[in-house]
């Protein structure tokens, strides 16, 4: 089923972002410290 097949994809580029958020936070804390 495409729909799921979608599905999948999206949860997957949210997983990536909140992954990709989390190294530019730890990268920002870096330079500040």
């Amino acid at each position: 089923d495409g729909a799921f097949l979608k599905s999948d994809y999206i949860n997957a580029l949210k997983q990536h972002g909140k992954d990709q958020a989390k190294v530019i936070v730890e990268k920002l804390n870096t330079i500040k410290s």
